[in-house]
């Protein structure tokens, strides 16, 4: 965990509430070790710092069905999801990302539809699938997944 420099004993005080709120975090995640800028990680920090358990549940109930739905059949919907987020919501950019024909990205993105519900894409609940995609992904890249996204 790295926090910038402190000019003063306030600024250092918060730059170690700062780190201990992310360790809290990544701890929560199941990170045990990893070297990480905690100012890179306040938006969740500020969202879980004081509930860190809450983080995986978080996790759970707004992306659950997909991971779930991974799981059962071998397949990887939370890859399409996670690069849609990243292309801002474009299923053709989304497309381009990952190699495949946007016919290929639609029909995934109606099955996270029929798992997640017809406003999932809304400005309100998108916003909530983006922090935890984001979060999943960090945990499985910081603990060192062979996968965390896997090609189309």
């Amino acid at each position: 965990m790295a926090a910038l420099p402190a000019e003063s004993l306030d600024e250092l005080s918060a730059r170690f509430t700062t780190a201990r709120d992310c360790g809290r975090v990544l701890t929560a995640l199941g990170i045990e070790a990893a070297a990480v800028a905690a100012d890179a990680k306040l938006p969740y920090t500020t969202l879980f710092a004081h509930g860190p358990t809450r983080v995986r549940q978080f996790i759970d109930r707004t992306i659950g069905p997909v991971r779930h739905w991974d799981a059962e059949r071998g397949t990887d919907l939370l890859a399409t999801l996670h690069r849609f987020v990243d292309c801002n919501a474009s299923p053709v950019r989304t497309a381009r990302l990952m190699g495949v024909h946007s016919n290929t990205v639609l029909q995934r993105l109606d099955r996270i539809t029929q798992l997640l519900g017809d406003t999932w894409r809304d400005s309100e609940s998108f916003f909530r699938i983006s922090a935890a995609v984001r979060l999943h992904t960090l945990s499985e890249t910081l603990r060192g997944s062979s996968h965390p996204l896997r090609r189309p």
